[in-house]
């Protein structure tokens, strides 16, 4: 009895691993891919596409607002729409990478566009 639950454990822990990343660059770029200019509230298809597409507007968003400061510096007064098309330019230049987890793909968007700068540039702030 002691060995299947101890298997149970051990296939449940695997499993939990490999669903770490609750989204991929496919998937996000996909989301994001619906036009709101064709948005349709009688259509239950483009409501639903819209639907994905705000959770992946809000994804990106959420990613950013977690490592702004930590992995990058983004100056003040960028707007929610730069921040979305900078992630959607990312993804699009590599789709060699999308199967890879969106947060990961969106911080090395986020760093290569807004490199952390060096202590002696960082005038006034805290180091």
């Amino acid at each position: 009895m002691k060995k299947i639950i101890l298997l149970i454990l051990i296939l449940l822990f695997f499993s939990l691993i490999s669903f770490a990343d609750f989204e991929t660059g496919n998937s996000l770029i996909s989301k994001l891919s619906f036009d709101i200019n064709e948005l349709d509230m009688n259509n239950l298809e483009s409501v639903t596409r819209y639907l994905d597409y705000t959770e992946g507007f809000g994804y990106v968003i959420g990613v950013f607002d977690m490592g702004d400061g930590l992995y990058y510096e983004a100056p003040g007064g960028v707007t929610r729409g730069q921040i979305l098309d900078i992630a959607k330019k990312y993804l699009a230049d590599h789709p060699e990478s999308r199967h890879e987890g969106a947060s990961i793909l969106l911080l090395k968007a986020f760093k290569e566009v807004f490199p952390i700068k060096k202590d002696e540039d960082k005038k006034g702030r805290l180091k």
